[in-house]
Parts: structure tokens; sequence; C-alpha cells
């Protein structure tokens, strides 16, 4: 399996941006140990409600995500964890994957 596919399946939080979980203590305290994995992603986005509990988690892995260089985006929107959710689907994230989304094999 392709390690960034592996990284995604380990921490699902990684791969979509509404989850329920913040991301892990756990993958934070070893990111370092991923970042050759997540370097090898098309594209990484993040994003979370101001009014919501998981802010510091997302801004810690914003935060580390950056100390290693790695690309990323990463937004803060006005609202909870379940507000704007069909504007944002359409706004935000189908236009994400639409110029994110390959289904070519890698050629490196």
């Amino acid at each position: 399996m392709n390690h960034a596919l592996q990284l995604m399946a380990q921490h699902p939080a990684l791969a979509y941006g509404a989850s329920r979980h913040a991301p892990s203590r756990r993958l934070l305290e070893h990111l370092d140990q991923y970042v050759e994995n997540l370097r090898q992603l098309n594209a990484i986005g993040l994003d979370v409600g101001n009014k919501d509990a998981l802010v510091p988690a997302a801004q810690k892995l914003d935060d580390a995500l950056t100390s290693y260089g790695i690309a990323h985006q990463f937004e803060i929107y006005d609202g909870n964890h379940v507000d704007h959710v069909a504007d944002r689907i359409e706004l935000k994230v189908v236009p994400f994957f639409s110029r994110n989304l390959s289904f070519e094999q890698n050629r490196r």
C-alpha cells in the first residue's frame, strides 16, 4: 500500500475536513515519522469552525505541518462544527477535490 494512503487509513481525520475527532495526540506526537509520506500527498486541506472545540487541536496540526514545510491549506471559518455544512461542501470541499483529485498513476 502507498505510504500516504496507509497514513490516511491509520488517521482518517486527516483525510476529511469534517471529522468528529480531533487530530489524535498520538499522531501529533509522532508526526515526524509521517513527514515524507505527507509530502507525497497531492493536497491536504483542514478547516474548523471558530466556535468548535477542535480549534486548538486543528491549530496544532496546522502549526506542525507548517513547521515541517508540508504544503497544506488551513481555514478557520465562522461557526461551530456543524454550521454551514452544505455551503462548505459546495463552495470548499467539492472545489478542493476538483482541483486536487487525480486518478493518474504517480509518475515520480
